[in-house]
């Protein structure tokens, strides 16, 4: 399920695979990866994620949806 939401409305910019197409790629970008030094908890990286993304259409998932595909992300990122 996560899978193609994040197909829908993040492959465009940032890959299949995470790998940034055309925009950053996000296996292991600095927003996502630093909570074990405290820089970025994980309602920063949610906050983050819901006022920014999809682009051009922020906000228009729901929060379950948000949280679905971050974990998603992290998980494949490491």
């Amino acid at each position: 399920m996560w899978a193609t939401l994040y197909e829908r409305y993040c492959t465009s910019s940032h890959g299949r695979e995470l790998e940034g197409n055309p925009r950053v790629a996000l296996a292991r970008v600095a927003i996502l990866s630093r909570s074990a030094d405290g820089g970025c908890t994980r309602n920063d990286r949610f906050s983050f994620v819901r006022t920014l993304i999809p682009y051009g259409e922020p906000g228009e998932l729901a929060r379950q949806q948000y949280t679905g595909i971050l974990g998603d992300v992290l998980n494949v990122s490491g």
